[in-house]
Order: C-alpha cells, then sequence, then structure tokens
C-alpha cells in the first residue's frame, strides 16, 4: 500500500523539508516487512520544464491527489504554498482526503531578520484558526519526527503493527526481543497507550526466557519508580508487565514480582488497595529470611489502615496489632529516617495520622 505525502512550505525551510525526507525514507527502511510505504512528493522533485498549465498548477494536482498533505512554515507563508494549502483543503471538503496537517516551527529569530513577509505568517494563522484548524508547534526536527510519527501511529496502527503468529516463532531470542519491544512501546511517554490484546503481552511474557523477564522487570520497576510521583497514569502502565510476570511465575519463587505489583496498585491514581495488601502478603510469604524488603511491611500497613479504618479511627485489637507489627518491624529496617518519611512523604501521611489519631509515638514502636 502507497501512502502518498505532499510536503509543502516556504525556502527558509529547506533544510527542515531535507530533514523529514530522509526521516520518511528511514521509515520505509523500518517497516519493509509491513504492507505500506510512504512516498514524499516535493516540489524540488518535479521537472523544471514547460507544462500545458504550469509547473505551479502540476503542484496543485498532486497536492490535491495526495493521501497526506503536509504543511511546515516559520516566519513567512509564500503565495504558492498558501495556494496549495488551499487546493488540498478544498480537496479535503469534498472528498475528506487528503489528510492536513499543518507544522509551525516555534523557535528563536533575530530581530534583524524580521520583515514584512512575517505578515503572511500571522495571515495564515488567522485564517487556520477561522477554518477550525490549529497548527501544531514543533521546537526541532526531532520533536516534529515524535509528534508526526504518532499521527501516523494512529491512521495506519493496525498496518503498521507487526504480524506475527507465536505459535510458529519457536527461538527463545525472538520472543524476548518482541517482548522487550512490547514493553518499550507500553512504557514510552510518546506513544498511545496500545490495547493489551494488540501487544499480547501475557503471552510473550509467558514464553520468554529468564533473560527476557528480567530485562521486561527492569524496565517495569524504573517506569514505576520514575514516574510514581510526577506521572501516575503512565506509572500504572508497569501494572500489566507486573501482572503478566506474576502469572508467568509458577513456582512463585520471585518475591519482587508481587512486591513490585503492589505498589504500582497502590500508587496508581485509582488505589487498589485490597489487591495490593494481598500481593504485599504473598510477596512477604515468599520472601527469604536474607531478603530483607522493609517496604513491603511499612506499604502493607499503609493498605491497611486504608481497608480496615478508612484513614482514621481504630481497627479492632487483632488488627491494630498487625499494623503496629508491620510498623515495627519497617522501623528497624528503615532506620532513623523512618519518622521523617511518614511525616514528609504524602503518601505516607495516613499513617501518620492514624498513629496520631491512636496516641502512638513512632518512638513506642
Amino acid at each position: 500500500m502507497d501512502v502518498n505525502i505532499f510536503l509543502a512550505s516556504s525556502a527558509e525551510l529547506k533544510e527542515d523539508r531535507n530533514q523529514v525526507q530522509v526521516f520518511i525514507s528511514q521509515l520505509n527502511d523500518e517497516w519493509c516487512h509491513r504492507d505500506i510505504c510512504f512516498k514524499i512528493k516535493l516540489w524540488e522533485n518535479f521537472i523544471d520544464s514547460m507544462s500545458k498549465d504550469g509547473l505551479q498548477e502540476e503542484y496543485n494536482k498532486v497536492a490535491a491527489d495526495c493521501d497526506i498533505f503536509l504543511m511546515l512554515f516559520f516566519t513567512r507563508v509564500g503565495k504558492y504554498t498558501e495556494q496549495e494549502f488551499e487546493v488540498a483543503f478544498k480537496q479535503f471538503q469534498l472528498n475528506k482526503k487528503p489528510r492536513i496537517y499543518t507544522y509551525f516551527k516555534d523557535a528563536y529569530i533575530f530581530t534583524g531578520e524580521i520583515d514584512d513577509e512575517i505578515i503572511s505568517m500571522l495571515q495564515f494563522k488567522k485564517k487556520l484558526a477561522e477554518l477550525n484548524h490549529y497548527p501544531t508547534g514543533y521546537t526541532s526536527i526531532e520533536d516534529f519526527k515524535w509528534k508526526f510519527c504518532r499521527q501516523l501511529e494512529k491512521i495506519y496502527g493496525n498496518k503498521m503493527s507487526p504480524v506475527y503468529d507465536l505459535k510458529n516463532i519457536k527461538s527463545k531470542a525472538q520472543i524476548d526481543a518482541l517482548a522487550i519491544e512490547n514493553v518499550c512501546k507500553l512504557l514510552s511517554p510518546q506513544s498511545d497507550e496500545t490495547s493489551l490484546q494488540t501487544l499480547r503481552l501475557p503471552e510473550l511474557i509467558g514464553r520468554a526466557s529468564e533473560f527476557g523477564k528480567n530485562a521486561v522487570f527492569q524496565l517495569a520497576k524504573v517506569n514505576r519508580r520514575s514516574n510514581r510521583s510526577s506521572d501516575r497514569d503512565l506509572m500504572a502502565r508497569s501494572i500489566p508487565i507486573f501482572e503478566a510476570l506474576v502469572e508467568a511465575n509458577v513456582r512463585k519463587d520471585k518475591h519482587y514480582y508481587f512486591g513490585q505489583l503492589a505498589y504500582a496498585l497502590k500508587d496508581q491514581n485509582s488505589p487498589d488497595w485490597k489487591k495490593a495488601e494481598e500481593h504485599f502478603n504473598l510477596a512477604i510469604d515468599i520472601r527469604g529470611p536474607g531478603q530483607p524488603e522493609y517496604f513491603y511491611e511499612f506499604n502493607r500497613a499503609i493498605c491497611k489502615v486504608y481497608t480496615t479504618v478508612g484513614n482514621s479511627g481504630s481497627p479492632d485489637s487483632n488488627v491494630k496489632a498487625m499494623i503496629l507489627q508491620d510498623l515495627g518491624y519497617a522501623k528497624r529496617g528503615i532506620g532513623q529516617s523512618f519518622e521523617k518519611l511518614l511525616q514528609e512523604d504524602l503518601d505516607n501521611r495516613p499513617l501518620w495520622k492514624w498513629l496520631q489519631t491512636n496516641a502512638i509515638s513512632p518512638a513506642e514502636l
């Protein structure tokens, strides 16, 4: 399947146009095994000779017939570039094709380089607003690549997704590579969230080697830790990875799979306190005496506070004793920073409040 992209821009963005052309070529190299090929149309590639209606009319015909009309502009919009946009937009109104993308370069410029032609840019942006079409800003060619590639994924996502039959793949190395690739897709901040069914993580992780499982575990753990405070939706993308690892851990001998899943379930925007507590229980049961992980107990205590007393008040004596036991164990492992951890981390405040409500000093633990 060929996808024709008409690239329009003024002469001042010649270098950007060249970079876009290289970018499209690289995409075709990466997707050569898929049933899609992007073909870019540039005015530089037209034969500079006389034609019946003039070369600009030839450009306009190609702009109208393309699948994607891509326009870049900066400080000016030439009359021919604007004309190409108008032709493409008129065609879109008639046939819903081509898809139109306008990208405005948001970059510094010396005031001495500004001339009357900047008015053409301002007028064009006003015209776009009147058409309810707003340009996407880009600060560099790399920024443009990320943004435009995401649009291509939305349009041709199914066609661009790798097609493979897991039943016919016998190589562990290939399974590992696919598992790591799909986990990276899921965790990438630049990608849209893709359905688990499409990524097939449980199947891939289940068949991966120990090396492959450890690789995706480390990726998911780094994502959880890095985004726990800054982007909890992105952090939560680690959950299906940990769930697949837990499911694949038939021997139930890797406490950290259960522990990391429990952390993520607890720290997501809509915490699942009960399920998190259950997985902390499993992690603690599996963990050996030579594998201390004091934060399992610390966070299990938070879950118990939420599931049994709703962040305040006193639970029954048995639950209260279990919370105090967990906190005492955690304090011995965490050491002098224990009280500071209770007071300064917002996620840990429920424990601090619970201790105060029950008139218990951290020193008593």
